[in-house]
């Protein structure tokens, strides 16, 4: 039996019948609640709610720019480059970006202590002067290295007054670079000079990010700037300090309780942790993926609006069915990127279920593919980016169970939502 079905849920529940065809297809029965609304655990219930609460408390940062090629880059420019960060700049707060300095004391953009040179040795980076390193530029980065000054110039009209810029100041953690300097108070002085000097006249905000823990609390002390200390654990959770945790610390963490007000939450690469670092409170979210971040930055302005596409609180499949449709998203009516929610209670098979993102042309051609194994106690959030798809000729996107391995298997309280701004 096929049926065609848009479950509204509350007022707040935004119909996109207009741009969403949904399909249920399986001969089975569904059970729904008896007004038509199907509520999500407590848990899921936190997730969203939570998300909402802090729309505006928090500012989405690309880290490096637009991130690290292949996987993010958008493979036109390296990290930690001109054209990396304009493309941030243009669609979130602001950006995070290493600084490196050389032998000359001069700030360039670059992560790595070590860089080759045109000779292909390697040296480390604050043993090469400018001209040395403008060398390698054309070398090895298609004339994308630039130091802080040429970021500054070239990018002037996109560091507005709105726009935050957080500096990861490498070089303090690389012995020749804090030598250079002076002792360690000494270099302190240096940097905040060499800031002052570098950002006069500027507008964006300043943010400067240490990973040294004995120059932290003298370049905080010095600083004009706020100053940020990187964690490698959770020990100070219990301070009130201004942190820098990656997600896989905060997530792991044993202290349920972070007393920080004010912290950066990094490597932010799915939906499923932006939107735990987002109930957690962090003041800033710093991500590679430049789509997910301003899919972010809207929920941020308090624009997320969430519609549900499918749902059941109990179902039987049995080992005949191979597939179980959950919807069909039409693509040629939604202009902009959009996120999936799969939340299930529990499932009886505990292995050998999938979820299943296909994505199709018009003739039924599968151009796209993604899946995740499904289990008991799931959210799972899938991020669509329009442009991509339409660009591979996608014009629908399947969602469905996958029961390949053909077995028998109760759910209880599945549901798909997908989510616009």
């Amino acid at each position: 039996m096929h049926e065609s079905l848009v479950i509204e849920e509350n007022d707040k529940v935004e119909t996109v019948k207009k741009h969403i065809k949904i399909i249920l297809s399986f001969g089975l029965i569904s059970v729904f609640t008896a007004c038509g609304l199907l509520k999500p655990s407590k848990t899921q219930q936190s997730s969203i709610a939570q998300v909402e609460k802090q729309a505006g408390k928090f500012k989405v940062l690309g880290t490096k720019g637009s991130g690290e090629p292949p996987i993010y880059g958008y493979q036109d420019y390296e990290a930690n480059t001109v054209g990396s960060i304009r493309n941030a700049l243009q669609q979130l707060d602001g950006v995070e970006v290493d600084l490196q300095m050389s032998s000359d004391g001069s700030f360039w953009l670059f992560e790595d202590h070590q860089l080759k040179d045109c000779r292909s040795l390697s040296k480390n980076f604050a043993a090469i002067n400018d001209v040395e390193l403008n060398l390698a530029s054309r070398c090895w980065h298609k004339n994308q290295l630039v130091p802080l000054d040429t970021m500054i110039s070239q990018l002037k009209g996109q560091l507005t007054s709105e726009k935050t810029v957080s500096f990861d100041l490498r070089f303090l953690n690389n012995n020749v670079a804090v030598e250079a300097l002076g002792r360690k108070k000494e270099a302190t002085k240096a940097v905040i000079n060499k800031f002052r000097e570098y950002l006069k006249g500027q507008q964006f905000s300043v943010i400067l990010q240490v990973g040294n823990d004995s120059i932290y609390p003298l370049l905080k002390k010095e600083s004009d700037y706020p100053v940020y200390h990187h964690q490698t654990n959770d020990k100070k959770f219990d301070e009130k300090g201004s942190f820098i945790y990656s997600i896989e610390i905060l997530k792991n963490s044993s202290n349920k309780k972070n007393k920080s007000k004010d912290y950066h939450i990094s490597e932010v690469n799915t939906p499923e942790d932006a939107f735990y670092a987002i109930e957690k409170g962090a003041s800033y979210i710093q991500t590679p993926d430049v789509v997910l971040g301003a899919f972010l930055k809207k929920i941020n302005k308090g624009s997320l609006k969430d519609s549900l596409l499918f749902g059941t609180t109990a179902e039987h499949v049995d080992e005949n069915k191979e597939k179980l449709l959950l919807a069909t998203v039409e693509l040629k009516d939604l202009d902009n990127n959009f996120l999936l929610n799969f939340q299930l209670d529990s499932t009886s098979a505990e292995r050998g279920i999938f979820l299943i993102y296909s994505g199709e042309n018009i003739s039924g051609d599968e151009l796209t593919w993604d899946g995740r194994a499904v289990a008991s106690d799931v959210s799972y959030w899938q991020l669509m980016d329009i442009e991509v798809l339409k660009e591979k000729g996608v014009e629908s996107i399947k969602v469905y169970l996958s029961n390949q391995n053909k077995l028998n298997f109760q759910i209880k309280n599945m549901k798909l939502k997908i989510l616009t701004y």
